[in-house]
């Protein structure tokens, strides 16, 4: 398991705070770049992979992966179970993303809001899930 950290949300994050954040134990940096074009989140990757830590990049399209460096994880969407699309949507999106990206990053998804029925309910939608952990 990789200890992370949200950060930047969309913005560069200067390269003295992401070493901060390595040397405070972190292993992984999650960078909000749905709204970032695939060269502004691949330069968010590169600076986090500079300072020694693994991105994991949350996209919406596929072709916002295409400058995303090795070494870079990907997420599809936020907290769909808020925003949409709906969980049918969404499987049908993550299964064509997965065969776009799935021989040059792992990708990780969905990310819930809460650990709550609502977002339990979300994720029971989309795969299948064990009725407890």
């Amino acid at each position: 398991m990789l200890k992370g950290l949200q950060t930047g949300f969309g913005a560069p994050v200067d390269p003295l705070t992401l070493r901060a954040v390595k040397g405070f134990g972190y292993a992984m940096v999650r960078i909000e770049a749905q709204d970032c074009t695939a060269e502004e989140a691949g330069r968010l990757a590169a600076d986090a992979l500079e300072a020694d830590l693994t991105p994991l990049v949350i996209v919406r399209q596929p072709d916002q992966t295409h400058r995303l460096p090795s070494g870079s994880h990907v997420e599809l969407l936020n907290e769909p179970d808020l925003n949409g699309p709906s969980p049918l949507e969404y499987r049908q999106l993550a299964d064509v993303f997965a065969l776009s990206v799935r021989e040059s990053f792992p990708l990780w998804g969905p990310t819930i809001s809460n650990l709550n029925p609502r977002g339990f309910a979300y994720l029971r939608a989309v795969w299948p899930l064990p009725d407890r952990f």
